[in-house]
């Protein structure tokens, strides 16, 4: 499951790169700026934004950007497979009841999102630390 959804998201980040070369000049400025602090602090964002909404977008951003394919492949499965893993479980504990699914799902979207959204931000929040911390020495 991981590794079909890591070779789908190969799409659009394919689109992605191959579109950097439509943008006008002050889009690139700007796109050069992007890219410098997405390779900088955001390569990780990847990872952590699979099991969310927004990992599909990254992908296009990963493409803009010119992550090495090798990488972006590695990041994208160690992003997904922790949800695939927790979607096979759940579905064999549930006996495939997708019903009741839904109500456990519903019932603790919030406390999930909420979870991914303090991890990502302390992992950005690390991440410039340590870039600073390392700057100061």
């Amino acid at each position: 499951m991981a590794l079909v959804y890591s070779a789908a998201s190969l799409i659009s980040y394919f689109i992605g790169n191959k579109m950097e070369h439509l943008l006008w000049k002050k889009i690139r400025r700007g796109l050069d700026k992007a890219r410098g602090l997405f390779n900088r602090y955001g390569i990780w964002s990847i990872a952590l934004s699979r099991p969310f909404g927004i990992g599909n977008y990254i992908s296009y951003l990963a493409g803009i950007s010119e992550v090495g394919l090798l990488k972006y492949l590695l990041l994208t499965f160690v992003g997904i497979f922790p949800w695939c893993f927790a979607m096979l479980y759940f579905g064999d504990y549930l006996n495939g009841n997708y019903d009741r699914f839904a109500q456990l799902f519903d019932a603790y979207k919030m406390e999930f999102y909420g979870t991914g959204l303090l991890l990502a931000v302390l992992f950005t929040a690390y991440s410039i630390w340590k870039r600073r911390r390392k700057g100061n020495t």
